[in-house]
């Protein structure tokens, strides 16, 4: 059993403000998306107080301090931050940020 959704429905038109402990958050949606704040308040709105976003993202396409300079304009906390530069090419990280 799944749900039907009209396009353009959000998954806070149907009731799930602040209904998940932890979400987690590809950098490539918020490049499909083209809206890096909306993307992140969008998956921030859906995290109980206190839960976490696991945030991993290419340093080519979204480096580091783009999300740093997003959370220094919220109460939300970067608790980790790891980089992955195993395939010099597509370097990475991973972070956790508690709401």
């Amino acid at each position: 059993m799944g749900l039907e959704l009209e396009v353009g429905t959000t998954t806070l038109d149907i009731g799930l403000r602040e209904a998940f402990d932890i979400v987690t958050l590809i950098g490539s949606a918020i490049n499909e998306t083209g809206d890096f704040e909306k993307c992140l308040d969008s998956c921030f709105c859906l995290i109980k107080p206190g839960g976490h976003l696991m945030f991993m993202a290419g340093l080519k396409y979204t480096p580091f301090e783009m999300l740093e300079e997003y959370i220094s304009h919220t109460k939300y906390q970067i608790m980790q931050n790891d980089l992955y530069e195993a395939f010099p090419e597509y370097p990475f990280f991973i972070s956790k940020i508690r709401k």
